[in-house]
């Protein structure tokens, strides 16, 4: 009945073009829409990244462009009728990066991340 969608952040950290990466969104979607059309679809922003953590140097520092990446599925979300869920300013600090309650390498969830997580989609009626 539902499907998330959640990726990106490894082909921001392979430095693969923000367009490509959103046009493969686009592909994704125009497939799941054709494939399973009483399918309802939501796709989440990418996930803000911490680069005072030394893990995962290729993830750090592309704050630009997971904002981009995430403004722009945004705009195809609009596009296309599906569901947008803005993830990215639940998880910041205040220094516009990870919250570090929320990850203990700058790039995954530590088990309180994922009930931020979880709490975000509940609180906004996408789970129950």
């Amino acid at each position: 009945k539902k499907l998330f969608i959640l990726i990106g952040i490894n082909d921001i950290g392979k430095n693969i073009p923000d367009q490509v990466i959103v046009n493969n969104y686009r592909k994704i979607i125009d497939s799941l829409q054709l494939q399973t059309p009483s399918t309802k679809i939501y796709v989440q922003s990418i996930l803000p990244t911490n680069d005072s953590f030394t893990n995962f140097k290729n993830h750090q520092n592309k704050t630009e462009h997971i904002v981009f990446v995430n403004a722009e599925l945004k705009k195809i979300c609009a596009e296309k009728n599906i569901t947008y869920i803005n993830l990215y300013d639940a998880f910041l600090n205040a220094d516009g990066k990870m919250n570090e309650k929320y990850t203990n390498d700058g790039l995954h969830l530590t088990g309180e991340g994922y009930l931020k997580w979880k709490e975000v989609l509940v609180s906004n009626g996408f789970l129950k």
